[in-house]
């Protein structure tokens, strides 16, 4: 086990949301994502771990190939739909806290890597920026999609890391960041990218 995994994308100015939604969309983030977060070794999956803001923003639809741990309070809301023939290596778990959660995922024989995919909240949380002070609850790598341009409009905002002058954090190598994430034949992009009018790179930055 690796410890918890942020993957967040983050303008400028650290905006991540606007309206409940992402805004913007870029195939190559999407795929990425899609990638690291599925790629484990036979036998084994990841989960993604998310408040249900993050759940109800995604339609409450389980993403597949993975476990899908939504933190609720609420011991009434309503279960994901049962898993049909796409969803077979798919699961949607309810978990009133993060504690909870870690530990129960932790204790799977077949878990792989733990994914923190938001909000705001839990990824504050994660940063060590809420209550918690246990390191057992802490982000110890991010994969951060840093859009240069545009600089969208965002009204939900992250107090990410000076990365670039505080610590504890270093920018993981191009390599070591393909190795880490294991995918296959799949290709992370490299450097810079561009599509559309977005101007962005895919870096992962792990505490030292």
């Amino acid at each position: 086990m690796s410890g918890l995994t942020i993957m967040v994308g983050a303008t400028p100015s650290n905006g991540i949301g606007q309206n409940g939604a992402v805004p913007w969309h870029i195939r190559k983030d999407l795929s990425c994502f899609m990638h690291i977060t599925s790629a484990a070794p036979d036998g084994k999956i990841n989960a993604l771990i998310m408040g249900r803001g993050t759940w109800e923003s995604i339609n409450s639809r389980p993403l597949k190939n993975r476990v899908n741990a939504v933190l609720t309070r609420n011991s009434e809301y309503p279960l994901a739909p049962a898993s049909n023939g796409s969803l077979q290596h798919t699961e949607t778990e309810f978990f009133q806290d993060l504690e909870t959660a870690v530990d129960v995922l932790e204790s799977r024989p077949d878990m792989h890597r733990l994914f923190i995919m938001g909000g705001s909240s839990l990824f504050e949380e994660t940063l060590g920026y809420g209550t918690t002070s246990d390191p057992y609850l802490l982000a110890d790598r991010i994969i951060l999609t840093r859009i240069y341009k545009p600089d969208y409009d965002c009204d939900v905002f992250l107090p990410l890391p000076d990365f670039e002058h505080t610590g504890p954090w270093r920018r993981a190598s191009y390599e070591e960041f393909v190795a880490w994430a294991n995918v296959g034949d799949f290709k992370i992009p490299k450097g810079i990218q561009r599509e559309g009018d977005a101007k962005f790179e895919i870096q992962m930055w792990v505490k030292a």
